[in-house]
């Protein structure tokens, strides 16, 4: 009889960390692609303070991380999680992975009226959307050109 295999079990803490400077890479990629001023990091400081964004560099957003071996929806913690991070102040964007699926955005539907609409009502910052992840970048970039215009 073979003995079984014994399956190493995951370091939670490098995975998640991994993918942090994996998305933060690809941020800057599209950053620059599109000449934008930005430059995204890992926020060291979420290890030492409660209700830290994951990533820092763009004002006015709170990036929340979370890379999971199984599952196809993000669980409602996770945006909850985001949504105190981000405040009053900040757009709350969670950018997820499951293992052998495409990385995954959340954000939130007000992003779409934010300069459209001054006072747009509370209840959009409730509703979100979820895109794939180039798609999302493509969206930013063009949020944040609009910015610099």
């Amino acid at each position: 009889m073979k003995p079984k295999k014994m399956r190493q079990k995951t370091n939670s803490r490098l995975k998640g960390a991994t993918f942090e400077r994996k998305i933060a890479m690809k941020m800057n990629d599209f950053f620059n692609t599109y000449a934008l001023p930005y430059l995204v990091k890992r926020n060291l400081e979420q290890y030492r303070e409660k209700d830290q964004g994951d990533l820092i560099g763009v004002p006015g957003f709170c990036f929340e991380l979370k890379n999971y071996a199984q599952g196809c929806r993000p669980k409602k913690s996770w945006w909850e999680q985001v949504c105190r991070a981000a405040g009053e102040d900040d757009f709350p964007i969670l950018i997820y992975k499951f293992n052998r699926k495409p990385v995954e955005v959340q954000m939130p539907v007000a992003m779409f009226f934010a300069f459209q609409v001054k006072d747009y009502p509370k209840s959009f910052s409730e509703h979100f959307v979820i895109m794939e992840f180039a798609e999302f970048m493509y969206f930013l970039c063009c949020f944040l050109k609009v910015q610099h215009e």
